[in-house]
């Protein structure tokens, strides 16, 4: 199932089209389909143009995050989250040390470590249960330099957010009396299909959304420019990244229905 959901979610991701649309126009134009070639191409063109466009992201990136913000439209304060068992973060926008440096890489969501430690530092929970692809190897250091004390770190190993689910739920859920509440630690614009899946595949958690990276926010807050219509590499990154959480989200509600 992960390698098949990785399969489709690639397949249908708006570059993966841009350079189907492109190959079925090359196909047309060696059968001596000319015009329709060149209308599919357009097609093509316009699709990529539109979503490496910044002013795209205030469409599909910040309506992702809306709901994680105050009723002012500001990201909320530590100490406005209640206390819990744990905190569960995700990921971490990290990479483990390679041979190029001893240290791990940090990567533009790495604020989810900070954030983090930062609630661990507040006193929200008393353990953080970091998740995904090298988190021993990377996130675990950065946490130490945050403040956070090894032993109060658990690594769990899972590839995508259902694995992660179900790990936190056989970790924190197991044994425990009532639904022990967890803080959700993740990137905004990745919080909805996050806290849909902990919802169905960990539930006798009572998950607390606790986002970090509003990336699409901040970049919304700003005045919209002429150039916000003209195509753009970081707009493209986010954009996409966007297309497959709607896409994510939408796709587990209808096939977990």
């Amino acid at each position: 199932m992960y390698i098949a959901n990785k399969i489709v979610g690639y397949l249908v991701s708006p570059l993966a089209l841009f350079w189907l649309a492109s190959l079925a126009s090359l196909v047309l134009w060696r059968v001596r389909r000319v015009r329709m070639a060149w209308a599919v191409l357009v097609l093509a063109f316009a699709w990529l143009w539109f979503w490496a466009m910044p002013v795209t992201g205030r469409l599909v990136g910040v309506p992702l995050e809306r709901a994680y913000l105050t009723a002012g439209g500001r990201v909320p304060d530590v100490a406005s989250y209640p206390e819990a068992s744990a905190l569960v973060l995700l990921g971490g926008g990290m990479d483990a040390a390679t041979n190029v440096s001893d240290v791990a890489e940090m990567f533009s969501n790495a604020d989810r470590v900070w954030h983090a430690a930062r609630l661990f530092r507040a006193g929200k929970a008393p353990r953080i249960v970091a998740t995904g692809d090298g988190a021993r190897e990377s996130t675990v250091g950065l946490l130490c330099d945050f403040g956070v004390p090894a032993d109060a770190i658990t690594c769990l190993d899972a590839r995508n957010t259902e694995e992660e689910a179900r790990a936190v739920q056989d970790l924190v859920g197991a044994g425990a009396e009532g639904r022990p509440k967890v803080l959700l630690v993740t990137s905004a614009w990745h919080m909805r299909r996050a806290q849909f899946t902990f919802n169905r595949y960990a539930p006798s958690l009572d998950i607390v959304p606790s986002p970090a990276d509003f990336e699409n926010s901040y970049f919304a807050a700003k005045p919209v420019k002429a150039n916000d219509f003209l195509p753009d590499s970081r707009a493209l990154d986010l954009n996409v990244r966007s297309f497959r959480e709607w896409f994510g989200y939408f796709g587990y509600r209808w096939l977990r229905r």
